[in-house]
């Protein structure tokens, strides 16, 4: 009884110390993940002698022990329990990631077959690598059993995964393309793109470190995934070793971008000085991997976890901040740390292999960088429209400064003007000093020889009433330049009343029929001889419109009407109205409709500024039904008596 006891634990401690034994027991094989054992050789140089005496550790095919080792060998049995001879395909998936491999093949302690592939000389037969995985083919007869040693090198970190298949699902295996590497890295690329094409039409930084964190990305993803050794049978000589370097890049462009988009060193100088120190310690990996690129990927799988740690700290820091963007980049950062930190432990041993594990990286990549053209998106909307609104407003300042420039060259012009004017009635006085002389002359000797005649007295009359109307004119212009205009009392009927006396005496009437509406008496107080003025304009105006059109019946019409704020004056023609085509340019200054010899066209540029800016009113022109209307708004300062 105790026999068999003791000999039952013997043999289970034998099991338990055993190399591990994979039976094929089917013709289809697709063996992933199985168990075996491992020894890593510290000395780097160990033979296959000296290595089957040492004593193995338990592990699994898919197999990770960080980068604190270079060479590591594997062990396992295979053992054939089919009736049928088989020939067994053992791929290493991730050759594309190793230095050198060493397949061992013996049966009894005896070594019947040897294979090495050394990717650092380019010492090896292509029959026997594809894209990116190593083959060792292997034959079994029935019942047979053999043990297997694989030593697998890298100088980086040692990673593996090893499978076994039968010869159809090891050419399935190898026909098959990694679809969705593929695919995330095509949309990478085409979102790079697109943002590059965008940065040198805009030159906002913002979209320059978006593209080079892609295409950074890219390049990362292209080389850890395989897609380099699928497509361009990248695999790892010394030289090619630097590549991993532009993993540096990765957090290094993300943490600038971050910094842009936030505008973090004016808004948040804290979780700015954070990201800087991301910056400068990737930046420093990459200089020591210049030299020494196993140091450096030591301290980029260390830096990473702190990279993760500073990004979530920021992101959360922002969002309690209430920062607009800080919830989703908090969304889009925590998909990147949380899928990239499993890819990460895997590169650190923490983890065992598996295709999600292996490929958690490049899936958090993928989602970040979309949310992150979100954020971008929004932000450059937001950066436009703050530019858009300071082109507003320099283009408001400077029409500000042009109304100025054209107030001022306004303010000249009146002076200059004022001062001709002044020189133009010193030159008036004295001519029509002497005509009214001479009129009294006139009228003296006729009275004297008795020769009193009633038509040549109502000229004599007539002509002293327009040389005192040109002298009244004279002194209106001169008060219009004035500053210190004359304000009186007057009676706006009156003001009506003689302006057209006056423009009788100036313009023959041609039986034009002049008709006023006015109501009782409108007393106003203000500039009487500059609103005269106006009504002798209009007036005028109103009077050769209807001779040069000839108008049968002509007629205007003058009304005056107030409410509780302004005074109405309406001069209105029936002439057929204003072509509606110049409508908007006959308050311009020098525009006319009448030839040079017939008028300036100041006439109605100075009624608006008389009316506008000296009554501060409104003086407009409208088209009635057979003629036109010129309508003077003013406010009322007097009350009706």
């Amino acid at each position: 009884m105790f026999k068999q006891i003791f000999l039952l634990l013997v043999s289970i401690f034998l099991s338990l110390n055993a190399t591990p034994l994979v039976q094929i027991n089917s013709d289809e094989l697709k063996l992933k993940n199985f168990s075996l054992e491992y020894y890593v050789d510290k000395s780097n140089n160990q033979t296959l002698k000296e290595i089957t005496n040492q004593e193995f550790k338990q592990g699994v095919s898919g197999l990770s022990l960080g980068n604190h080792e270079n060479s590591t060998w594997l062990r396992f049995k295979l053992k054939n329990t089919t009736a049928k001879n088989k020939t067994i395909y053992l791929h290493s998936e991730l050759a594309y990631l190793t230095n050198k491999i060493e397949f061992y093949e013996l049966k009894n302690k005896k070594l019947l077959h040897t294979k090495i592939i050394d990717f650092i000389n380019s010492d090896y037969d292509s029959n026997f690598v594809y894209a990116t995985d190593a083959l060792f083919k292997i034959s079994l007869k029935k019942n047979e059993t053999k043990t297997i040693y694989i030593k697998n090198y890298m100088r980086t970190v040692q990673v593996m995964n090893y499978t076994l298949y039968d010869e159809y699902n090891s050419k399935q295996r190898l026909s098959k393309k990694n679809i969705y590497i593929i695919l995330s890295v095509g949309m990478l690329l085409a979102l790079a793109i697109y943002h590059l094409i965008l940065y040198l039409s805009t030159r906002y930084r913002e979209y320059l470190y978006y593209t080079l964190y892609l295409g950074s990305s890219v390049l990362w993803m292209s080389q850890i995934s395989g897609l380099l050794a699928t497509e361009f049978e990248f695999y790892y000589t010394r030289e090619h070793e630097y590549y991993l370097l532009f993993l540096m890049f990765v957090p290094i462009f993300i943490s600038l971008f971050t910094k842009k988009i936030f505008n973090m060193p004016q808004n948040y100088k804290i979780e700015n000085t954070l990201l800087n120190s991301v910056i400068l310690l990737f930046s420093l990996s990459f200089l020591i991997g210049l030299y020494d690129v196993i140091l450096s990927m030591y301290l980029a799988t260390l830096f990473i976890i702190y990279m993760f740690l500073s990004l979530f700290i920021v992101a959360l820091s922002m969002f309690l901040k209430n920062e607009p963007l800080a919830f989703t980049f908090l969304i889009a950062n925590s998909f990147f740390s949380s899928f990239a930190l499993l890819t990460d432990l895997f590169y650190m041993g923490v983890l065992e292999y598996s295709s999600f594990v292996f490929n958690a990286a490049s899936i958090g990549v993928l989602i970040e960088s979309i949310l992150l053209a979100f954020i971008l998106s929004y932000r450059i909307k937001l950066l436009q429209k703050s530019e858009l609104e300071k082109s507003q407003e320099l283009i408001s300042q400077i029409q500000t400064s042009r109304e100025k420039d054209k107030l001022l060259f306004q303010q000249n012009k009146m002076v200059s003007m004022g001062e001709m004017i002044e020189n133009i009635a010193h030159q008036w006085r004295q001519p029509l000093s002497q005509i009214n002389s001479s009129v009294l002359l006139i009228d003296d000797y006729l009275y004297q020889h008795s020769l009193q005649n009633a038509t040549v007295e109502k000229e004599l009359s007539d002509i002293e009433s327009l040389t005192t109307y040109l002298s009244t004119t004279i002194d209106s212009f001169r008060n219009f330049f004035d500053p210190n205009k004359k304000h009186t009392h007057f009676d706006l009927k009156d003001i009506i009343e003689n302006a057209l006396l006056i423009s009788n005496s100036s313009t023959p009437t041609n039986d034009i029929d002049v008709k006023i509406s006015i109501n009782g008496k409108y007393r106003y107080y203000g500039l009487e001889d500059e609103l005269q003025q106006v009504l002798i304009i209009l007036l005028n105006n109103a009077k050769d419109v209807l001779i040069n059109r000839n108008i049968p019946n002509p007629t205007i019409s003058i009304y005056i009407t107030n409410d509780d704020k302004y005074y109405m004056i309406k001069v209105c023609d029936n002439a057929g109205g204003i072509d509606e085509e110049l409508m908007d340019k006959i308050f311009e200054p020098y525009f006319t409709t009448k030839h040079k010899t017939q008028g300036t066209g100041l006439g109605l540029y100075i009624s608006k500024l008389i009316i506008e800016e000296n009554m501060l009113g409104q003086i407009e022109a409208l088209n009635k039904d057979d003629g036109a209307c010129f309508n003077i708004k003013f406010p009322l300062n007097e009350s009706k008596n």
